[in-house]
């Protein structure tokens, strides 16, 4: 092969390299990266529950049913049937064990900041759910509960309850994987009317106890799902009321006023009457008592 040849055979060969490595590079360049794939998963079921006021048992007393009294069955007026009321909600397993949610964050023995918000309103606590205004969307299986998931994909028997004024239900409910919105109604019914009075719970400690912790808004709404109308603040070496919390919580008022609106004798509290400072006045909704009623207790030990 003479040198001419030799050259001409180097340079194709330095030639089909160089294209070869441009080719590369168009191709590096030109092709489009490609999204990572999410890791993130998603709820495949929700727990829609509605918890009312059967308003089974009537004014000025009588059996549950209705069937004496002489008000013929009706509800107490000023209050609405069938009204969505805050309350609580206990799931127990296969295997008959109560579903905890959250931690144990007080002496290893209460639980005080260590719940988990799920939806608005809906608390997930050590002793289960508590709804704030009787209706709530809990995602089943993912949510960001610590630990997760507050709520494990399963069949569960429901235990639900408010106060001391209601029959405690009992049901069941599927919530395996997979089965999208799965509506929960459940009416209490009414154990006993009490008129003419509220219920208040005048020793109440919340964020700003050491021996507490758990945040206002939290604390608002466990007091409703109680059935609790009137709260007297008494965090230690703190002057507080729970104003803005009741006041920013306008599903708990909007749904709750009328369902717990109590009367005098079987009759609405008359709107003119003016009640002294040292009483609540039956007409008042439970935000509005404890609004008033903190404001006369401040600074309360």
């Amino acid at each position: 092969m003479t040198r001419r040849r030799r050259r001409l055979a180097l340079a194709a060969v330095a030639l089909a390299t160089a294209a070869g490595l441009a080719a590369v590079v168009v191709v590096h360049v030109t092709r489009a990266p490609r999204p990572p794939r999410s890791t993130e998963r998603h709820s495949t079921t929700t727990l829609v529950v509605r918890i009312t006021d059967r308003r089974s048992q009537i004014a000025g007393g009588g059996d549950p049913d209705g069937s004496a009294g002489g008000a013929g069955g009706r509800a107490p007026r000023g209050i609405d049937r069938d009204a969505p009321v805050a309350a609580r909600m206990l799931l127990i397993d296969a295997h008959g064990a109560a579903l905890h949610m959250g931690n144990l964050d007080l002496y290893g023995r209460r639980q005080g900041a260590a719940a988990c918000a799920l939806a608005p309103g809906v608390v997930g606590s050590w002793d289960g759910l508590i709804l704030g205004h009787g209706t709530a969307e809990v995602p089943v299986g993912v949510d960001r509960c610590v630990p997760s998931p507050a709520i494990p994909y399963g069949r569960y028997k429901v235990v639900a309850w408010r106060g001391i004024e209601y029959e405690r239900f009992e049901g069941e409910v599927d919530l395996s994987e997979g089965l999208g919105r799965v509506e929960l109604a459940i009416a209490l019914d009414r154990a006993w009317t009490p008129l003419g009075v509220l219920a208040a719970d005048l020793h109440v400690h919340a964020r700003a106890s050491s021996d507490s912790r758990l945040p206002n808004p939290q604390r608002v709404i466990a007091q409703a799902a109680a059935g609790i109308q009137v709260v007297g603040l008494s965090d230690h070496n703190v002057n507080g009321d729970l104003d803005a919390e009741s006041s920013s919580t306008s599903e708990f008022t909007r749904s709750t006023s009328s369902a717990v609106r109590r009367t005098v004798a079987g009759r609405p509290a008359p709107r003119s009457r003016t009640p002294a400072r040292s009483s609540c006045s039956t007409s008042r909704t439970p935000c509005q008592a404890i609004r008033w009623c903190s404001s006369t207790t401040r600074g309360s030990a």
